[in-house]
C-alpha cells in the first residue's frame, strides 16, 4: 500500500494506455480524456497515422511508438508515467500474450509506475469449474493465458492494481465484427449454436472504459479488486428483437449444433465459444455492479446509440 493516495485531480499524473487502437484500449483512453486525465497512448509504427490514433490525439492524447516485444521502446514509453492500462492481444501461437504481459509489467515496475488497471476476461477466476474442463473441450489456453497475465500484474508489486473482467462485447453485433461473428445478420438471418433460452451477457466497451477511468481516479477504492463486467443479459432471440425494434427489420434465428455450424462455415473457435456459453457462460451479478455508481449501458441503449452503423437489408 502506498503511503499517500495520489491526487489525480491535479491531472499531472500520466496514464499510459496500451491497446489504444483496439476497442477496449480506445474506450479507456476516451474515458480518461473525458475526465481530463493526462493520457499517453502506445501504438506500433504501422498504426501511427490511423484514424483512431488521430482522433485520440485531437482529444488530447500524446502518442509514443512502442512494441510489446521491444523492451527498450516500452522503457521509453513508461518514462514519468504514474498509471498503466494493460491489455494484451490473444496469443499468436508464439506465447505472445504471456510474453507481452511479462514485458509490460517489467518495464512498468522498472519505471516506478504506481497503479495498473488490467483487462482480462470474465470467469478467468473460476475456469476450472467449467463442465468438461481438462477434457480438451474448450480453448483452455485462452483462459490460462488470461490468468497468467493477471498474476503477472498482481505479483509485480505495484502500489495499486485493479483487474477488470468484461464479458462479450455488444459491438460484436456491429460492423466490422458482425459479418464474422453473426454472418447473415445484414441480410436478416443468422444461425447460432446458442440455445434459445440461454441468457447471453455482454458489455459496452465504453462502460469498461468508464470503470477503468474510475479506478485511476479513485485508486484506493478500486485497489486489489477483481470486477466482472456485464451491462445486460438477453437471449439471442431477444437480442435480434431489440435490433429489429431499432432498425424496423425482422431478423430470423436458426438454432443448430456446434458441428452443423462448423460444417456450414462458422469459424470453429466461434462455434465452440457459443457451445461454451450453453455449458458454462458468463454469470456476472449485474445488480451488484450498481454499488460502483457507474451507469451501465443496456442493449437497447447501445443499439439506439449506434443504429447509424447497423446495415440490415
Amino acid at each position: 500500500m502506498a503511503d499517500r493516495v495520489p491526487d489525480m485531480s491535479t491531472k499531472e499524473n500520466i496514464i499510459l494506455v496500451t491497446g489504444a487502437t483496439g476497442t477496449q484500449g480506445h474506450a479507456v483512453a476516451q474515458a480518461l480524456l473525458k475526465s481530463r486525465n493526462a493520457v499517453r497512448i502506445i501504438v506500433r509504427k504501422p498504426s501511427r497515422w490511423s484514424e483512431t490514433v488521430l482522433q485520440l490525439e485531437q482529444a488530447g492524447a500524446h502518442t509514443v511508438i512502442a512494441d510489446m516485444d521491444d523492451e527498450a521502446s516500452l522503457n521509453a514509453a513508461m518514462r514519468d508515467v504514474y498509471g498503466l492500462f494493460s491489455v494484451q492481444a490473444m496469443d499468436d501461437d508464439t506465447g505472445s500474450e504471456r510474453r507481452h504481459a511479462d514485458n509490460l509489467a517489467r518495464a512498468a515496475k522498472k519505471a516506478g509506475v504506481q497503479q495498473v488497471v488490467h483487462v482480462s476476461a470474465s470467469r478467468t477466476g473460476d475456469y476450472e469449474s467449467f463442465p468438461g474442463w481438462g477434457d480438451g473441450k474448450w480453448n483452455e489456453q485462452y483462459w490460462t493465458d488470461k490468468r497468467y497475465a493477471e498474476n503477472v500484474i498482481i505479483n509485480a508489486g505495484f502500489n495499486y492494481w485493479t483487474i477488470l473482467r468484461p464479458t462479450f462485447f455488444m459491438d460484436n453485433f456491429l460492423p466490422p465484427k458482425a459479418p464474422f461473428m453473426y454472418a447473415g445478420l445484414e441480410t436478416g438471418s443468422i444461425s447460432v449454436v446458442f440455445k434459445p433460452d440461454k441468457k447471453l451477457q455482454f458489455i459496452d466497451t465504453a462502460d469498461t472504459g468508464a470503470f477503468a477511468a474510475a479506478a485511476f481516479n479513485d485508486p484506493e477504492h478500486f485497489n486489489r479488486k477483481f470486477i466482472d463486467l456485464a451491462g445486460d443479459e438477453l437471449t439471442i432471440g431477444e437480442i435480434v428483437g431489440e435490433i429489429g425494434k431499432v432498425t424496423g427489420k425482422v431478423i430470423n434465428v436458426r438454432y443448430i449444433t456446434e458441428q452443423e455450424a462448423i460444417n456450414g462455415g462458422m469459424f470453429p473457435a466461434l462455434a465452440n465459444y457459443q457451445e461454451w456459453t450453453n455449458a458454462a457462460g458468463y454469470v456476472v451479478d449485474i445488480d451488484k455492479l450498481s454499488s460502483y455508481c457507474i451507469p451501465l449501458t443496456s442493449f437497447r441503449a447501445f443499439f439506439e446509440k449506434n443504429k447509424h452503423l447497423l446495415n440490415i437489408k
